[in-house]
């Protein structure tokens, strides 16, 4: 009966450690407020993303197009301090999207990379960022949706269900664990009879390469959510030292999904803890005997 209750009490004593994934920066460092003047004294508004050190910034085209007057704030709708914004030679890619460069040279800009829109990601989960006209906050509005389809349309347009208002044109398109952009936001697809018929996004494919953008650190999307892990990243047995997985906790959840052998003391103890930021088995049998445990990981997405 002891054994029992001790076995009980170490199964109650593993430890189940959540990470929530986070780019290297906060969307409040990357996306971009722009405003531009057109040449009869109306104004242009839109939003872009950061995709270098320098400060190139991608947006729509339709929001900078025939403007040589645009300024830019990051991370907040600030027209009063905006700083100007440069339009950048690219090459004749017959598709909604531009390159403006901040003008200060003296500043390394945070900046997210890009990752491409695959068959296999149809249906995943996406954020939308930008700056609506009518926003009272000024802060960055961010919606959440799907990637409605992967095969683009003759304008190269995907579609998606993710609500945008006017403003938010040039903006990102994220995967949902923010590790870079998947396309951008160039506005809506209205319907003859009124009202729209989808929500429109030009992907990264049909502009990345030709435009020199950087690929993400991290994978956007994974096509199977369990992580393969090696018998020596993931399974502990009584005597050895700490096992580290070599799994990220701000990307995955890491768990035990077998335990074996004895408890022979209330200090025996298995758990899942995170050291340095990596999911590690950490065990313990003070009395010898054959304990062995194994840990199951997925991706956070």
């Amino acid at each position: 009966m002891n054994r029992l209750i001790h076995i009980f009490g170490a199964l109650l004593s593993m430890t189940l450690f959540v990470g929530f994934p986070v780019s290297a920066q906060t969307m409040e460092d990357v996306v971009v407020f722009i405003v531009c003047d057109r040449p009869d004294g109306r104004q242009e508004y839109g939003s872009g993303i950061i995709v270098s050190h320098d400060g190139k910034v991608v947006t729509a085209l339709h929001v900078v197009e025939g403007n040589d007057n645009c300024r830019g704030s990051i991370g907040y709708r600030d027209e009063g301090n905006a700083k100007p914004l440069l339009p950048q030679p690219i090459p004749q890619l017959n598709v909604d999207v531009a390159v403006m460069r901040f003008t200060d040279q003296r500043q390394s800009y945070d900046y997210l990379g890009y990752c491409e829109v695959l068959d296999w990601m149809k249906w995943r989960p996406i954020l939308v960022a930008g700056f609506p006209n009518k926003t009272e906050s000024g802060a960055i509005s961010v919606r959440q949706g799907i990637l409605s389809t992967v095969s683009p349309t003759s304008e190269g347009l995907l579609e998606t269900d993710s609500l945008v208002a006017k403003g938010m044109s040039g903006g990102p398109v994220l995967s949902s664990n923010r590790a870079g952009i998947i396309g951008i936001i160039v506005g809506a697809k209205p319907q003859r009879e009124g009202g729209i018929a989808y929500e429109a996004i030009l992907p990264t494919s049909y502009f990345a390469v030709a435009l020199g953008l950087i690929k993400a650190e991290r994978e956007c999307y994974h096509r199977v959510r369990q992580i393969e892990l090696s018998p020596e990243n993931s399974t502990w047995t009584a005597g050895s030292a700490a096992v580290m997985t070599g799994v990220n906790s701000e990307e995955a959840v890491c768990y035990l999904s077998s335990v074996s052998g004895v408890f022979n003391s209330s200090n025996d103890k298995i758990s899942v803890e995170v050291e340095e930021g990596e999911y590690t088995i950490i065990g313990s049998q003070s009395e010898g005997g054959d304990l062995e445990a194994t840990v199951s990981c997925y991706w956070i997405e």
